[in-house]
């Protein structure tokens, strides 16, 4: 069995602060590989199904850091969108530096020096297994990936709805699940088009040859599936597997709050606890 997940935080800016939890590995399995966990879009890392995943994971000897994203809007609250303020100007960008902090302040994480082995995998959720692959072409830290439902292009929005955006200053982001009507700033899109180059996907993942498992539904009703070809066919090395589930959606059967995993779900929790044990165990 794994150790109940022990918080963190740090922070990374005035106004942005990391908070994370560790899941360790029994301790027979120290010093073990690492697994960084991203939320999704709107998501937040006790999210329905991903505290049970983190601990599973951990029960399979992985050291598991999952964290929420700085201007994801869930603050010290944990479970709801606290600040929605800054969820209005949350970028890849930010959420990327987000990820390369999170890598690069061990002494921030709560977890014994002892415990840690030098290989770093990251598995996202929706648009965090995007930022993952934007990210691993930037950073070296990254020596796997592992996707869940993710989306293969960066900008998700028609031309017609960046007009409206810019017309009225923001967007409406509505929350089907509370009913909260979150909102994104202007400033997110602008800076979508100023760093165009860093969010594409094809050109990030071509960087670096990273080991990347591609896990997608082929009923998911928020990433359609063919956005897994896409992602596959911009990697071009070998060491890639794209898996497609058969009538999977986009959170595996799992809702909030959790209340137990689904088939699916445990497919995904197998296929990656696999993937990361493999491609870590040939980090040098």
């Amino acid at each position: 069995m794994s150790s109940e997940s022990v918080p963190y935080q740090f922070d990374v800016g005035p106004d942005r602060t990391i908070r994370g939890s560790i899941d360790l590995p029994p301790e027979a399995a120290w010093p073990a590989p690492v697994v960084v966990f991203c939320h999704g879009f709107k998501g937040f890392k006790d999210w329905g199904p991903w505290p049970w995943f983190a601990s599973q994971l951990a029960s399979h000897g992985f050291v598991v850091n999952r964290f929420n994203f700085s201007l994801n809007g869930v603050g010290p609250a944990l479970d709801r969108h606290d600040e929605p303020e800054k969820f209005s100007r949350n970028t890849y960008g930010a959420e990327m530096d987000d990820l390369a902090s999170v890598l690069n302040h061990v002494e921030a994480w709560s977890a014994p020096r002892e415990a840690l082995g030098p290989a770093r995998g990251v598995i996202g959720h929706s648009r965090g297994g995007l930022v993952a692959l934007l990210a691993g072409g930037d950073l070296p830290s990254i020596d796997a990936i592992a996707t869940l439902g993710s989306p293969g292009k960066s900008r998700r929005h028609t031309d017609e709805q960046v007009r409206h955006w810019r017309e009225h200053g923001s967007i409406d982001i509505p929350n089907v699940r509370t009913g909260q009507v979150l909102q994104l700033d202007v400033s997110v899109i602008d800076d979508y088009f100023a760093q165009e180059a860093r969010y594409d996907v094809a050109r990030q993942v071509r960087r670096r040859d990273i080991p990347t498992l591609i896990i997608h539904g082929d009923a998911d009703e928020s990433v359609p599936v063919e956005e897994a070809t896409w992602i596959d066919e911009a990697i071009v090395h070998l060491d890639k597997e794209r898996v497609i589930l058969p009538g999977a959606g986009h959170t595996f059967g799992a809702g909030h709050p959790f209340e137990k995993p689904t088939a699916s779900l445990e497919d995904v929790l197998r296929r990656t606890s696999d993937w990361m044990q493999r491609t870590l165990a040939e980090t040098p």
